[in-house]
């Protein structure tokens, strides 16, 4: 008896053992891309002073085109967005290391707030002395290795937009605000550099599919100081 007990034993280990390595050739190479791909964006973040980035964002009632421009410590945030029902609205903003200018224009009237404030600083971690600090390049595989995403994700290697990508499938994305009604996530990472290409979320309302996207463009040291100049215009009410 206690020799076929031993023998079960055996063979509840062995049956434990192999699942434990299965699950390990499964999610060991996905952590390490992650990182991979996750560590290129920081280092791009940490390391360019100059960068130019392109976003057309369509959602759900909404479309929005959103540019910004850094350039050593300036950096210019330009978003214009249409709603549904054809209202259009403007924002600028320009952060510089110790105020913040934000212009706006919406519903017929130009407005401008100024800041006075230490602005934070930017790199992909908070480093020792910095009380704040905010990235600028969208980094959807930060933390994957350490997230479900390492073991409830799928990985295929795709053509988007001309780029060599990796479609990465989750629904455990941490990095990515999902609408309530998701149903599916893919996000088209360049393979060279790490960056996003595009991000298409499918959402189900009332039994029909619709496409959330987000689609980037990077520019690196090609931003001019006309390109971070404010707006001339004097026709902005400064609110105070």
């Amino acid at each position: 008896m206690e020799k076929k007990k031993m023998k079960l034993w055996k063979k509840i280990l062995i049956v434990l053992f192999v699942i434990f390595l299965v699950f390990l050739v499964m999610t060991i190479p996905k952590a390490m891309l992650f990182t991979e791909l996750s560590t290129k964006v920081s280092n791009l973040e940490d390391t360019k002073q100059n960068i130019h980035i392109k976003m057309n964002v369509h959602q759900t009632g909404y479309q929005s085109h959103i540019e910004r421009y850094i350039k050593d410590d300036v950096d210019k945030l330009v978003m214009e967005r249409t709603n549904i029902d054809g209202n259009t609205s403007k924002l600028m903003q320009f952060i510089y290391p110790e105020k913040r200018i934000l212009y706006i224009e919406q519903n017929g009237e130009k407005t401008k707030n100024v800041y006075e404030e230490e602005a934070p600083v930017r790199s992909s971690v908070l480093k020792e002395g910095m009380t704040s600090s905010y990235t600028t390049i969208s980094n959807y595989t930060l933390g994957l290795a350490f997230s479900p995403a390492v073991i409830f994700s799928s990985i295929h290697t795709v053509e988007m937009d001309g780029k060599e990508c990796y479609e990465i499938s989750t629904m455990y994305n941490p990095n990515y605000i999902y609408d309530e009604n998701s149903k599916d996530l893919k996000i088209y990472i360049e393979k060279d550099s790490g960056l996003p290409v595009k991000v298409v979320e499918t959402i189900e309302e009332n039994g029909e599919k619709i496409q959330n996207t987000i689609a980037y463009e990077y520019a690196f040291d090609c931003v001019t100081d006309e390109d971070i100049a404010e707006p001339e215009d004097r026709s902005y009410n400064l609110i105070t």
